[in-house]
């Protein structure tokens, strides 16, 4: 592996090659953060394809489909689980590191939706797989933790593509241009860590007047996104998770500081992952502090990361493919069940025989729910509208400091990709338009004054949770703050439990009491916060005789598969 930038030995640039070269940089660091986001439903997708049920709070009898770290359960599932897993987190760290180095020479990312359907063989950024000797039947594609699946992976974070197709993907800087001037951008770059090599390349191009392109693009005080080393206690992240490596480029920093901190951070990327040679020990100071994390992190999560993480992507993909006939899936498992009544209420329950008769009773519902075959497909939409207005979450962090990146919401996303496989479906990511909040947006099922009680989902906007900004002034918060009530929470960010509302979501703490149009609603801990949300929407349009004689609707089965946060 190359590591750390060269200087070009080529002539200097002049003025007139200024505006190629920082039009091919920017479309380089594009494609970084392209192909950082291209990982992650992917990995994500296979990731919570293994069977899997947790419990939804240490008090419920109830269990939802998939799993969590856990260092402690020596079963194949769980250690293919707690690879990918840190593979996973990890690649939204590499996420952050580009997007951050976007922004230092003053262009900010974008997060397009991608069509994992249109891919065929062809890695983004990489190149053809039916280039490179044996790998030519992959398909480049979603799909369960399986042989084609766990040969992409490996693919894509192979370290030596050059072996494996002649070197000829390799592309050299800079880049000729076309007669209009442009850069002429390589096809394919072989490797995700060629693709940072040529990065490198380019911040390093010096000009007749003694300046590299680093120095003439460098942003000062530029917007710089951190989900990992910040400090916050209201937060509850105290802590740096990597005390040895800058995540960010400090507001004060020179150029040339700034351009020794960006080498630090791509160097993080290649030796993590992209880049690292097989069977090659992680440097200690990619690696995530295991004690710090336990501050801010579940224990399970910061041992499973900080374990894992001493290991490169590539030689991480290789252990799950050797235990690859051991694992479970949820096809393998559905594959076994009956058609059309693969779930019983006992699967769903963590001691069927201790349930009350309303435990049992919901339990069944839910099984027949989950056993429809039309609910897949319903959850998978979901799935894909909340990714989509995530990813304009996202976007956002990076043009507005005071946007912060929706982690949280990130990872509310795997307990639906978990139910679509569940219930028979696959995850598709299809990219959608992100809706438009309206003024009378509700989060869900019935709540729309002009057809209360009908509606499937009303004309919310779907999403995850807190921090994605897309849950202003439509409601259904399970996270109230004081003061506030499903529909009334006042700005992004004051949510909890997304949208559609599940139907088991309920209230974590307890508010004052709330005069909604002269009645006083209150959020109680414990209370159900749909129960609560058709009450406070009956209140606010009593005087619409349509909402007033409504039925609180039954709930669709969207609304019962769809995990409490």
């Amino acid at each position: 592996m190359q590591k750390g930038s060269t200087m070009s030995s080529k002539p200097t640039h002049n003025a007139q090659q200024f505006p190629a070269d920082r039009s091919a940089l920017h479309q380089l660091l594009q494609l970084a953060v392209e192909v950082e986001l291209f990982t992650i439903p992917l990995y994500m997708s296979s990731l919570y394809s293994i069977r899997g049920m947790y419990p939804s709070s240490s008090t419920s009898q109830n269990l939802w489909p998939g799993i969590k770290p856990n260092p402690n359960v020596s079963s194949p599932n769980q250690y293919a689980y707690n690879a990918i897993f840190s593979v996973y987190i990890q690649e939204m760290l590499h996420l952050q590191l580009a997007s951050n180095l976007c922004t230092a020479v003053g262009f900010t990312p974008k997060f397009p939706a991608l069509d994992y359907t249109s891919f065929g063989s062809s890695i983004p950024c990489i190149g053809d797989l039916k280039t490179v000797k044996g790998y030519e039947d992959v398909q480049v594609k979603l799909g369960p933790l399986d042989r084609n699946q766990i040969k992409l992976f490996l693919a894509i974070e192979m370290p030596d593509w050059e072996a494996n197709n002649d070197g000829h993907l390799r592309p050299a800087t800079p880049f000729p241009t076309d007669a209009g001037g442009k850069p002429v951008m390589p096809a394919a770059f072989g490797s995700i860590g060629h693709l940072y090599h040529c990065i490198e390349q380019y911040f390093d191009i010096m000009y007749d007047d003694k300046m590299s392109l680093w120095e003439k693009l460098f942003t000062p005080n530029s917007v710089q996104v951190d989900m990992f080393n910040f400090k916050s206690a209201s937060a509850q992240h105290p802590t740096r998770e990597y005390p040895l490596f800058p995540v960010t480029i400090p507001s004060d920093a020179t150029a040339k500081q700034a351009r020794k901190t960006a080498q630090e951070m791509i160097t993080a990327i290649l030796d993590q992952g992209e880049g690292a040679q097989a069977n090659s020990e992680v440097p200690n100071r990619f690696v995530p502090a295991e004690k710090r994390m336990e501050k801010d992190e579940t224990k399970s999560n910061a041992i499973v990361r900080a374990q894992w993480d001493k290991q490169s992507h590539y030689d991480r993909f290789a252990l799950v493919a050797s235990w690859l006939d051991m694992i479970e899936t949820w096809p393998n498992w559905l594959a076994t069940r009956p058609a059309n009544a693969a779930w019983t209420a006992d699967d769903l329950l963590l001691e069927p025989q201790e349930a009350t008769p309303a435990e049992l009773a919901a339990a069944q519902a839910r099984a027949d729910a989950m056993n429809n075959p039309a609910t897949a497909a319903e959850i998978d939409n979901a799935l894909s509208h909340s990714y989509c207005n995530l990813l304009s979450a996202i976007e956002s962090s990076w043009s507005n400091a005071k946007i912060s990146f929706p982690a949280a919401a990130m990872q509310a996303l795997s307990t639906r990709v978990a139910t679509v496989w569940a219930t028979g479906g696959a995850p598709s990511f299809t990219p959608v338009t992100p809706n438009v909040i309206g003024s009378n947006a509700h989060a869900c099922q019935g709540l729309d004054p002009n057809s209360p009680g009908a509606n499937s989902c009303a004309n919310a906007v779907i999403h995850t949770c807190a921090g994605s900004n897309s849950c202003a002034n439509q409601g259904g918060c399970g996270y109230p703050p004081a003061e506030s009530l499903p529909d009334f929470n006042s700005a992004a960010g004051n949510g909890g439990c997304g949208a559609p509302i599940p139907d088991a979501q309920i209230f974590h703490g307890t508010n004052p009491p709330v005069s909604v149009d002269g009645n006083q609603i209150s959020a109680t801990n414990g209370q159900s916060v749909y129960d609560t949300a058709w009450q406070v929407f009956q209140a606010r349009f009593a005087s619409n005789p349509a909402v007033k004689n409504a039925q609180k609707p039954v709930p669709n089965n969207l609304r019962i598969v769809l995990p409490p946060s």
